[in-house]
């Protein structure tokens, strides 16, 4: 599988960068038929860490030229992970 160009929409409240990178077939397509993926590697408990809501992902994603088919929030019991969004 190869990686093609991120995209780095920014959330405008906090002039926060998001990065979302484009993983695309090993034929070397990006879009249209590339997966999008995307991560928040920052415990919920640092400082320092965004919050991040379903505004800021659908407003990421149209910055990004995403077309978002679904996107949903799956609560977790974990305190320093307590949510993961899934999003297709």
């Amino acid at each position: 599988m190869s990686h093609g160009a991120a995209v780095a929409p920014r959330d405008r409240s906090t002039g926060t960068t998001l990065w979302f990178e484009f993983v695309t077939s090993p034929a070397g397509k990006t879009v249209p038929g590339g997966l999008l993926t995307g991560a928040n590697w920052m415990s919920a408990v640092h400082p320092g860490r965004l919050r991040l809501d379903e505004e800021l992902y659908r407003s990421a994603f149209t910055e990004a030229g995403v077309e978002l088919t679904d996107l949903r929030r799956i609560p977790r019991p974990d305190t320093d992970y307590p949510e993961i969004w899934a999003h297709v």
